[in-house]
C-alpha cells in the first residue's frame, strides 16, 4: 500500500475509535442498547445499528447460502472445459470468471506466481517499512516486483513473527504433512517437527530460490498433490542429500552400506596431516 493511503487509513481508524455511537440507538435485529463495546462504531448509519452478535450471525447466514448454492447445470470449465461438479469446483463463486475446476485454478495460481517470481525490482526502490534500498539476493527475496513486496528481508522477518502469521504458517505446514502422508516415507517417523517435504527426482534447491518459503508451501496446500513430492525426516532427507541412500532402506533391502566396510585401523591422511 502507498504510503499516502496507509496515512489515510490510520486518521480513518482513528476518527472511527473516537467517534462515539448516538445515544439511546438499539439493535435493529435485537434490539439492546448500542454501546461502545458491542456495537461496529465504524458504521453509524441505519444498516450498521446492530450488535457484533446479530452481525456475527448474519455473516454466518451469508456464508451457509452461497456454500449451498447450487452450480448450474451444463456449466465446464473455461480452461479444460471438463464439467464442473460439486467435487472440482468452488461453489461459492457463480461468475463467469470462477467456472474453473481446482485443478486449473491451481495451475493458474502456480504460473501466476512464477511470473511475480521473473520479474525484477526497478532500481532504487527501497522497503517501505524502514526505506533502505533494496538489492536482489542480499537484503531482499523475489518473490514478486509488486509495491507491496517492496520489504527488505529484516522487515519482512519481524512482519512474520507476529503470532497470527506464524500460528498460519503452522497450520498451512500440518495441512501438507498431512496431504502427502502425514509421516516419514522411509521410517514412519510421525513427529511434525521432525518432517519435511523431500523432491523425489531432485531440484529442490532450483524451485525454493524462485520463491520464498512461504509461497512454496503455500502453493503445495492449495494445489493438487505432486508425484514428485513426499515426506521425509530430517535424518532421511539428510542422508538421501549427502550419501545417496538412507540406511534404513538398506537395512530394509539387506544390503551393506559403504561404511561397514571401513575399518578403524586405517586411516588415510593428507599432505596436511588432517584426516
Amino acid at each position: 500500500m502507498h504510503p499516502c493511503r496507509e496515512e489515510a487509513a490510520k486518521q480513518r481508524e482513528e476518527i472511527h475509535a473516537t467517534k462515539p455511537i448516538a445515544e439511546g440507538k438499539r439493535c435493529r435485529k435485537c434490539g439492546i442498547i448500542l454501546t461502545v463495546e458491542n456495537s461496529n462504531r465504524k458504521i453509524q448509519s441505519k444498516q450498521g445499528l446492530i450488535c457484533k452478535t446479530c452481525r456475527g450471525v448474519i455473516g454466518q447466514q451469508k456464508r451457509e447460502i452461497r456454500g449451498a448454492k447450487p452450480m448450474p447445470e451444463g456449466k465446464q470449465c473455461r480452461k479444460c472445459g471438463i464439467s464442473l461438479t460439486a467435487e472440482n469446483w468452488n461453489s461459492g463463486q457463480q461468475k463467469r470468471l470462477h467456472l474453473i475446476c481446482k485443478a486449473c485454478n491451481a495451475a493458474e495460481k502456480q504460473q501466476w506466481h512464477e511470473e511475480r517470481a521473473s520479474e525484477s525490482i526497478p532500481q532504487g526502490s527501497k522497503c517501505r517499512k524502514c526505506g533502505v534500498v533494496l538489492i536482489v539476493d542480499e537484503n531482499w527475496v523475489r518473490v514478486s516486483a509488486e509495491r507491496s513486496h517492496y520489504q527488505c528481508n529484516t522487515c519482512k522477518a519481524e512482519y512474520e513473527k507476529r503470532p497470527r502469521a506464524l500460528q498460519r504458517r503452522r497450520q498451512i505446514r500440518m495441512a501438507v504433512i498431512e496431504k502427502y502422508g502425514g509421516k516419514c516415507a522411509c521410517c514412519g517417523e510421525s513427529t511434525i517437527e521432525f518432517l519435511a517435504i523431500d523432491h523425489i527426482n531432485g531440484g529442490g534447491s532450483r524451485e525454493r530460490k524462485t520463491q520464498s518459503t512461504s509461497a512454496f508451501w503455500y502453493g503445495l496446500y492449495t494445489m493438487p498433490r505432486r508425484d514428485d513430492l513426499r515426506v521425509l525426516c530430517h535424518n532421511c532427507n539428510m542422508a538421501f542429500g549427502s550419501y545417496g541412500y538412507c540406511p534404513h532402506e538398506r537395512e530394509r533391502n539387506g544390503t551393506t552400506r559403504p561404511f561397514d566396510d571401513v575399518s578403524d585401523e586405517v586411516i588415510v591422511k593428507s599432505t596436511s596431516g588432517r584426516i
